[in-house]
This record gives structure tokens, C-alpha cells and sequence, in this order.
């Protein structure tokens, strides 16, 4: 990014999850995090995933300011360039605190297991996953919230509730991780066993049977709504919000 005389004032550095390589994770603790992450939260076959590494202005580093707006309307373009492959971007922030209202508005979220410690600096990483709708699907939403069109189906993370037929339905922890995990994977066929593995503890022995306790306290709040998250028998769960 250049100022009005030509100069640089700022950078950002992107990249297509697919191209990294062997020798940029070595040479790159976050990248590395990142990937590992991405293994153990693989997308779709077809479906694409950004890294986008760091942005800095020369004046305010990470800090809001219009070099700042300039990158993040170019990795916007990047977004639209991309759609309907785009599933996710990853990104990193040291100060988190600074951005958390903005960008879980945004629908982003941090992943913890991804972040990395530089320098004695804690790099926090940050994941938006636009769904199986990609782009078009996440602008929807974000409008549809945005002029309180509450007919489809909308999860809020922040305030924990699903807003559905007009309502707000209030969940637990527990059932917002599990609905957030089927939500990301809309129309996919997702297992108990995958359930177990990426919501509830690591080595949690209590059983398959507390996930179809949560299956079913949630169907018991969607009321009418309930067909949205059907068993497929011999197999697992799948959500459809349509």
C-alpha cells in the first residue's frame, strides 16, 4: 500500500493455504500452527482456505488506521475473486482484545490451538469460516442480522442463541459447540464420533450417547424447527437450515 507521495506506507502477506510448502512451516512457527490446524480441520474436497499472514502499517502496525482499510478492502476482493470455493480465512492479531467486537460480528472466531508465541508475543489466530454457502452465503447472513431479518435461520455466537422463526432460542455451551460444528458443515453427513473428537475434550471416554442427549435438547428448543437437524441412521447428523 502506498501514501499519497508514492511511498510504502503498509503491506499485507496472503496466501492459498494449498501453497504452502514443507520449508515455509519450517521457516515459520505460525504458518506451521496454522497448517497443523487446518490438517486436524480439514474443508471439502474443492474448497479453498487464505492465510492471511500479518498486515502493518509504517505508522500504527497492526493498529486500525487507513493503510489498514486499504489491505483489508483489497483482501475483500480477494474474497469475491475466490467465491464459491472460499471456505475459510485465517488470520492473527497480537492484540485481540482491540478487534474481538468487530470481528465477531463478523462471524469470526479465535482458535487457540492455532496461535503461536513469537519473540515472548502471543500471535492469536483467528478463523472465519463462511460456510457451505461460501462469500455469498456469509454476506447474506450478515445483512439479514444487520436489518434484523430474523425468517432464516441465523446462529449467534456471540450472544449464544439461535434465532429461528422470529425467536431467539438460548443454548448452552455444550449445545452451541455442537450446533456451530454441524452449522460449519451444513448439508455434510458428521458423525458422533467426530462430534466427540472435536467438541468435547480430548480423550473424553464418557460415551457416544451424551451427544444424542445435546441432539436432543437442541431439537427440543427448535421446536417446529426440529427437522432442521436430522439423523441419519447408521451414520450421524446433518443440518439443513433450509
Amino acid at each position: 500500500m502506498r501514501g499519497r507521495d508514492g511511498a510504502v506506507a503498509g503491506f499485507y502477506c496472503m496466501t492459498d493455504a494449498a501453497a504452502v510448502t514443507p520449508a515455509l512451516c519450517r521457516a515459520d512457527s505460525l504458518t506451521h500452527r496454522w497448517s497443523s490446524w487446518l490438517r486436524r480441520n480439514p474443508v471439502a474436497a474443492g474448497e479453498r482456505v487464505l492465510f492471511l499472514r500479518r498486515w502493518l502499517s509504517d505508522d500504527h502496525g497492526e493498529a486500525p488506521s487507513p493503510v489498514q482499510a486499504a489491505c483489508w478492502l483489497d483482501v475483500k476482493r480477494h474474497y469475491m475473486e475466490h467465491r464459491p470455493h472460499l471456505r475459510r480465512i485465517v488470520t492473527t492479531v497480537r492484540g485481540l482484545a482491540a478487534y474481538a467486537p468487530t470481528v465477531q460480528t463478523l462471524c469470526f472466531r479465535t482458535a487457540d490451538e492455532a496461535n503461536a508465541e513469537l519473540d515472548g508475543t502471543v500471535y492469536h489466530a483467528a478463523v472465519l469460516d463462511f460456510g457451505p454457502r461460501s462469500v455469498d452465503g456469509w454476506l447474506a447472513d450478515l445483512v439479514a442480522a444487520e436489518l434484523g431479518v430474523e425468517d432464516s435461520p441465523r446462529l449467534d455466537a456471540e450472544s449464544r442463541e439461535l434465532v429461528i422463526g422470529g425467536r431467539r432460542v438460548g443454548l448452552t455451551p455444550r449445545e452451541l459447540d455442537v450446533i456451530r460444528y454441524l452449522w460449519e458443515r451444513e448439508g455434510k453427513i458428521v458423525t458422533r464420533d467426530e462430534l466427540l473428537d472435536h467438541v468435547w475434550e480430548p480423550g473424553y471416554e464418557g460415551g457416544s450417547n451424551v451427544v444424542d442427549v445435546v441432539i436432543r435438547g437442541l431439537r427440543k428448543k427448535l421446536g417446529a424447527e426440529a427437522p432442521m437437524v436430522a439423523t441419519v441412521r447408521g451414520a450421524g447428523y446433518r443440518l439443513r437450515r433450509s
